[in-house]
């Protein structure tokens, strides 16, 4: 007997193992398809969870799917794509403070750290995008923070705080090989790590919530 949920999980691999395909193949069609699907099952996993804090991860799946859609489909939709996942993080930092409200400030410092270097290295070659970029980078910096204010806040030791951690800093990673794709080396083939990065980081989220 297959654990429960197993399927739609099993269902997001056989999806994101077609978009590989279809985009080394050049079916651009079928990669556009493709491309929102795991997270689409991240979302089925937790359809059948009725607290608030899945409801909210759920809402940041759904948006992450949609920005998704607009990156693939164009690059002219960059902008509203960034719009889309801005909003996803928004919807995990309200999951994550309503796990936590405890301020962690200590862990607030490897992400600046993180922060900082990123800005120093995309800021002079951002141009128009600028403001935009750093809009989304300081959110997804408040949003690496509340994950990992969850870890010894509730004084369990769970592996959930950590899962949500590390989901997290895998999203910020494959963000960050975006923006490199994007702004500074279209050419430096970083899709493939970039999106296993993002898909794992997905999972590990949709993993950390409370399924009671």
């Amino acid at each position: 007997m297959q654990p429960r949920g197993s399927t739609p999980l099993r269902l997001g691999l056989a999806a994101a193992a077609t978009y590989f395909i279809a985009h080394f193949l050049g079916w651009d069609a079928l990669a556009l398809l493709m491309k929102p699907a795991p997270v689409l099952c991240l979302l089925a996993f937790l359809l059948p969870v009725r607290n608030r804090d899945a409801a909210l991860v759920a809402g940041g799946l759904l948006l992450s799917a949609v920005g998704d859609l607009l990156l693939e489909a164009s690059p002219a939709l960059f902008l509203p794509g960034l719009v889309a996942f801005l909003l996803a993080h928004v919807m995990y930092i309200i999951a994550f403070v309503g796990r936590t409200s405890r301020l962690q400030l200590r862990r607030l410092m490897p992400v600046l750290v993180f922060t900082g270097l990123g800005l120093h290295v995309l800021g002079p070659h951002l141009g128009a995008m600028r403001e935009p970029v750093f809009v989304y980078v300081a959110v997804i910096s408040v949003m690496l923070w509340r994950a990992g204010a969850q870890i010894g806040a509730d004084g369990t030791g769970g592996l959930r705080p950590w899962l949500a951690t590390i989901g997290a800093w895998m999203f910020a990673l494959s963000d960050m090989m975006v923006a490199w794709s994007r702004f500074v080396d279209p050419e430096a083939g970083l899709k493939v790590p970039l999106m296993l990065l993002y898909w794992a980081g997905q999972t590990a989220i949709a993993s950390s919530t409370r399924r009671d």
